[in-house]
């Protein structure tokens, strides 16, 4: 925690509240939680909801789950991986904001694939926002190094269609925090509606 710690104190120089955090590879351990809400850390990206991306050190890599997450990033094999509102909200008060799906870098010379990649990415984003879900699309800035002209229009395909699901279903796009405080909003608002009506 002592790189954490000097992250958040270099960032108080400059005037920046850090309050999120993604663990390399999204390897989170639940020993973490109270360190990281002592340093006004209030949430993180876990993995997708699947057995296949569930962190485990033994086996988070054996071939078989590696060659599952491939092919699932172009065929639905496992869901949408898309959460409640409520459900990202841990009992320590942390928020898990998982991820729905990373946008992984194009195959060069298989531009069929890639289709099947982009259309997966759409058909979730329309699934969360007709379930009034959350859907967490994530990148690293060099997945756009390359080619950055076809990948700027894919994003821009992209975000036409979240577009469209703002117009049609209210659908938003927000940050890890405003995640996070928008669901601890909803899940106090849930908390206080049950209350009222059991009195």
């Amino acid at each position: 925690m002592a790189d954490l710690e000097s992250a958040v104190a270099i960032a108080n120089q400059y005037g920046i509240s850090i309050r999120s955090i993604v663990f390399p590879r999204n390897q989170y351990n639940p020993e973490y939680k109270h360190l990281l809400l002592e340093r006004g850390i209030i949430c993180y990206r876990g993995n997708e909801q699947h057995s296949m991306y569930r962190v485990n050190i033994d086996n988070y890599n054996a071939p078989y789950k590696r060659i599952f997450r491939l092919i699932d990033s172009y065929v639905n094999l496992s869901g949408h991986h898309l959460i409640s509102w409520q459900n990202i909200i841990e009992h320590s008060g942390l928020c898990n904001v998982p991820s729905s799906r990373f946008y992984r870098p194009p195959v060069k010379g298989l531009s069929l694939l890639n289709h099947y990649r982009q259309k997966r990415i759409i058909k979730s984003i329309y699934a969360a926002a007709k379930s009034k879900k959350i859907f967490h699309l994530w990148w690293h800035p060099h997945n756009f190094g390359s080619d950055s002209e076809a990948r700027l229009s894919e994003l821009e395909e992209i975000f036409y269609h979240f577009k469209r699901c703002k117009k049609e279903y209210g659908m938003k796009s927000i940050n890890m925090i405003e995640t996070a405080q928008l669901g601890r909003s909803k899940w106090e608002h849930s908390k206080q509606t049950s209350f009222v009506k059991e009195r």
